[in-house]
């Protein structure tokens, strides 16, 4: 059974957390705490999992249609996109969410169900 709706969810939270960080990151005068830092790794991590596996977290069995053909290509586009680490200056960051969040949107909007 396919789960276009469940794909479009997922990539949402995705973009709902990668547009959090963008506003912290864009604060002026921002400085990265340990929680920030762990959750930019978190983020990246969620995208290299999903990029891998090519199925929602948390779910077994065969990878769907819309798993194979949205969720993963979109997850591993956003992983190429994802060059910086979580120690790097401020503004990287910003520059690498904003593109991640960018290839994100744009499978969202071309894909909705």
């Amino acid at each position: 059974m396919d789960n276009p709706d469940a794909v479009q969810q997922e990539l949402q939270l995705i973009s709902d957390e990668i547009s959090d960080l963008i506003d912290i990151a864009s604060e002026e005068g921002f400085k990265a705490t340990n929680e920030h830092r762990e959750r930019f790794k978190a983020l990246k991590r969620c995208l290299e999992e999903g990029a891998k596996s090519g199925k929602l977290p948390g779910r077994t069995g065969a990878q769907t249609e819309s798993e194979e053909y949205i969720y993963q290509p979109t997850l591993q586009n956003a992983v190429r996109n994802f060059n910086v680490t979580s120690t790097a200056a401020p503004d990287r960051w910003l520059d690498t969410l904003l593109d991640v969040q960018c290839s994100i949107n744009t499978s969202l909007t071309k894909n909705q169900p």
